[in-house]
């Protein structure tokens, strides 16, 4: 399939994130999969959801030479990681994908916060061609 290099970008970029983190917050579960909620997480978590539009499709529509990724992330907190911790978490994420050329189109924000947990979301976009190379 001509558009797998969609799957294998957004794969990279949550790759490079997640390694980038851990390496600052060793004890940090990152995943694209189930739910920011789900209580089989383990916290703090990063939860990154990509919403990639495509854009600049040939004029048969059979293959795409660019997307728009856009990457919602949340960051969950619980009673054993402060609130201050959760959103350091957040912003450093912004800053990680910021080096990967994405612009914050909504910086951090608490979205969230119950007895339980504490969210951060945030949001970053950037357009990227099937022939950019993704380098973290």
């Amino acid at each position: 399939m001509a558009n797998n290099w969609i799957y294998s970008t957004e794969n990279s970029i949550f790759t490079i994130l997640s390694t980038k983190i851990k390496k600052k917050y060793s004890d940090i579960s990152c995943t694209r999969d189930g739910s920011p909620s789900d209580t089989t997480n383990k916290f703090p978590c990063m939860y990154a959801m990509f919403l990639s539009i495509e854009q600049g499709e040939t004029l048969n529509d059979d293959e795409v030479n660019a997307i728009m990724s856009t990457i919602k992330l949340s960051v969950i907190g619980n009673k054993t990681v402060t609130m201050n911790k959760t959103r350091q978490i957040a912003f450093d994420c912004v800053t990680i994908l910021k080096g990967l050329g994405y612009k914050a189109t909504m910086l951090p924000q608490i979205q969230q916060t119950n007895n339980e947990t504490i969210v951060y979301v945030f949001e970053v976009r950037r357009v990227i061609g099937a022939l950019d190379t993704i380098k973290g």
